[in-house]
């Protein structure tokens, strides 16, 4: 019994050694995960020359170094030798150092994480615009902004010229805040509304539209056509 277990032990390694490792993944990386800014977030981007059983590669992110969140997922080209470019746009870049890392994910779920990489930011995100009402307005304007931290919000309307009809400032709380502008007064035409939080500027274009007041009386009109 003793012998025979032995010559079964010894059967067995020289199948495996024979049988080769169908399920043994492999990426080979052609450009490093790097990170660079945009005036529109943080564009992310690796290169792979030769991909087999890869599955994704999941894009995480933290604003300290240590605690990683899921941006994203960027699935597989699939398997086979020659050049892959992979691109990942971050809108959502806040904080003023952010660090970036790669979970690359086999067909069999087994993963292992490239080197984390970080960037320091140096266009500020103070505030995003998440919604405003209609752009084509004859009275009131308003517009939603998330704004990140707590700070001084300016704002101006300005004509097509550029020359400015209404402005001011309020304080702005980190969340929701709304901005509304009464536009009932002016002339119909394009403006913009300008928008900053510290360094960060945003511009929203609106169509005042004409009432029944700016209307030509066309009766009028003809009257005096008559004449």
């Amino acid at each position: 019994m003793w012998k025979k277990s032995i010559f079964t032990g010894f059967l067995m390694i020289f199948f495996f050694a024979l049988v080769p490792n169908q399920m043994q993944a492999e990426v080979a990386y052609d450009q490093t995960f790097k990170a660079e800014e945009l005036p529109v977030g943080i564009l992310l981007q690796w290169s792979t020359l030769n991909e087999v059983d890869n599955k994704s590669f999941v894009i995480e992110k933290s604003e300290d170094g240590k605690e990683f969140s899921v941006l994203g997922t960027k699935a597989s080209a699939g398997d086979g030798a020659g050049k892959q470019d992979y691109r990942f746009l971050d809108v959502n870049a806040r904080g003023k150092t952010l660090y970036y890392r790669l979970k690359q994910v086999d067909t069999d779920d087994t993963f292992e994480y490239t080197e984390t990489v970080s960037i320091g930011k140096k266009t500020p995100n103070n505030f995003d615009v998440l919604q405003m009402s209609n752009v084509a307005s004859s009275d009131n304007f308003s517009v939603t902004l998330d704004v990140y931290e707590n700070g001084m919000l300016s704002y101006e309307l300005k004509d097509w010229k550029s020359n400015v009809h209404y402005s001011g400032e309020r304080i702005v709380i980190e969340g929701m805040n709304s901005v509304d502008v009464d536009i009932s007064d002016f002339h119909a035409g394009i403006y913009k509304l300008v928008l900053r939080v510290g360094e960060e500027e945003d511009v929203v274009t609106i169509r005042k539209t004409a009432t029944e007041m700016d209307k030509p009386n066309v009766a009028s009109l003809k009257k005096d056509q008559g004449n």
